[in-house]
């Protein structure tokens, strides 16, 4: 895991996601806008160029087709490096979806009549990005399952990157999405409230959040963690380094589970000492079991390493 591109790449994906909820692309809906891109955009750079001109409209056919058939072209690529496997097809199934959900989003017909042209866009997208998701777990359970030792490290490392990237969304994507929306709410409902009442329940509204993310943002942290762990574990899984670097991450999940706990019961408490004060109050004691569940996995695999650590010792005491 590129310890150096870490925090980066987050940090970007968490810029991009706050840019797209504030441009309303994700609003924390179950289909948000943003699982139409590229696609959506893709279709209205091609039905732009084909109604321009007869040129433009035969630009249009082949740029199309030379999309469509990419699933197909990285087909071809895979079998001179290695056999088809049977998740392979669903490049070529790709292919054929993208012929179909291209075109109709060059030519919105029977759908956006029956849906809205955009929530056909978002469906459509919706199916193609999950087809590609699709696709990279099955190659990844595939790599899992290989036996291969270099292949499980490669895919405990993708696992790594993705749970990263989803613990990201979370807080900068759907969190933050319904965050922009109850002030939305707030702001709407409570036109005649008082300004220093209504910037009151706003603030409380943003603390809120900051503490619902806050599971997300301790996860990412022990994901470095597990991370600057694979390359010892890959090494020698019971070496005195990889057994350093266990303790570490041991530490980082008991702070992860402390935090979240303690930030819950103060959250709670605050909110209980403001009932009066302001506009609206969410008092519930909110315990994040997914954050906490992947802090005691990562505990357990801490567990796993140091009774290896010693079993290896006294095994080496015999020798």
């Amino acid at each position: 895991m590129n310890r150096k591109l870490y925090w980066p790449l987050l940090a970007v994906e968490a810029a991009a996601l706050a840019a797209l909820c504030f441009t309303g692309a994700i609003d924390g809906s179950p289909l948000p806008l943003v699982t139409a891109v590229p696609w959506a955009q893709i279709a209205t750079l091609l039905r732009t160029l084909s109604l321009g001109s007869g040129v433009g409209n035969a630009v249009a056919i082949v740029l199309y087709v030379l999309i469509c058939l990419l699933p197909l072209l990285a087909l071809g690529l895979i079998r001179r490096r290695r056999r088809w496997a049977a998740e392979d097809a669903m490049l070529a199934a790709l292919s054929a979806l993208l012929f179909w959900g291209l075109y109709t989003l060059i030519n919105p017909g029977r759908l956006a009549a029956v849906y809205g042209s955009t929530l056909e866009r978002v469906a459509i997208g919706l199916v193609i990005w999950g087809m590609l998701v699709g696709y990279g777990l099955l190659r990844l359970t595939r790599a899992l399952f290989s036996g291969e030792e270099k292949h499980l490290w490669r895919a405990a490392t993708v696992v790594l990157w993705v749970l990263a990237a989803l613990f990201v969304y979370g807080a900068f994507g759907d969190s933050l999405a319904e965050l922009l929306a109850a002030i939305r709410s707030m702001r709407e409902s409570n036109t005649g409230a008082e300004a220093g009442t209504l910037l009151g329940s706003e603030a409380l509204l943003i603390v809120q959040y900051l503490v619902k993310i806050l599971p997300d943002v301790l996860n990412v942290w022990v994901i470095a963690a597990m991370g600057k762990l694979l390359r010892p574990m890959a090494q020698a899984p019971y070496s005195a380094q990889s057994a350093e670097v266990a303790d570490a991450l041991a530490r980082r999940c008991g702070v992860a589970v402390a935090v979240t706990v303690v930030s819950q019961l103060v959250m709670a408490l605050v909110q209980l000492g403001l009932a009066g004060s302001v506009l609206k109050l969410n008092v519930a004691l909110s315990v994040p079991l997914d954050a906490i569940a992947f802090t005691l996995v990562a505990l357990v695999l801490v567990q796993l390493i140091r009774r290896g650590k010693a079993l290896q010792d006294d095994n080496d005491l015999f020798v």
